[in-house]
């Protein structure tokens, strides 16, 4: 199916009406414990292949400041150059809820240098799981730090508005 790309924006809240309407689920019932933890359990155990195992083949990444990563190659990429094992992450659930066979999930995390024993990075992260033949993956994943990209901040960005801003 073609579906334009302006059409796609509204198309995961309807998809959550329509399985609500449908009677599959009330959004009542979170994830269960150990799909939600499974990533950080891999990253735990340095174990690249079982975090990738979380994925489907059709996941998306939604990284910050650098374009989407596609596609079951790509995102297996990515994730074996992030399992290192100088680094531990923790996952703390702020709330997840099942709409029949789609899932969120909302938390915060943060990655440690165990070497050092010093936090490295905090943030936050949705994840729009999907149930396939009785296992949850992640779909969709978008994440963001606590602390705003280098050279980022608020008076930067109102010092590069004020130039361009026509004068009456």
């Amino acid at each position: 199916m073609n579906i334009p790309r302006h059409a796609m924006r509204t198309s995961l809240p309807l998809l959550f009406s329509v399985t609500l309407a449908g009677g599959c689920s009330t959004g009542d019932e979170a994830l269960p414990k150990e799909v939600t933890s499974a990533i950080e359990n891999a990253f735990a155990r340095d174990d690249a292949d079982a975090l990738i195992a979380q994925f489907a083949d059709d996941a998306q990444l939604l990284q910050p400041n650098a374009p989407i990563i596609r596609g079951s190659e790509n995102v297996a990429a990515y994730w074996r150059d992030q399992v290192i094992p100088i680094l531990s992450y923790d996952m703390t659930t702020v709330e997840s809820r099942v709409f029949g066979d789609y899932a969120y999930h909302f938390a915060t995390y943060t990655f440690r240098n165990v070497r050092r024993g010093s936090i490295v990075e905090t943030g936050k992260v949705i994840e729009i799981w999907r149930k396939r033949d009785g296992k949850w993956q992640v779909y969709l994943t978008s994440w963001n730090q606590d602390r705003p990209p280098p050279g980022a901040t608020m008076e930067s960005v109102e010092e590069a508005g004020s130039g361009s801003r026509p004068s009456s």
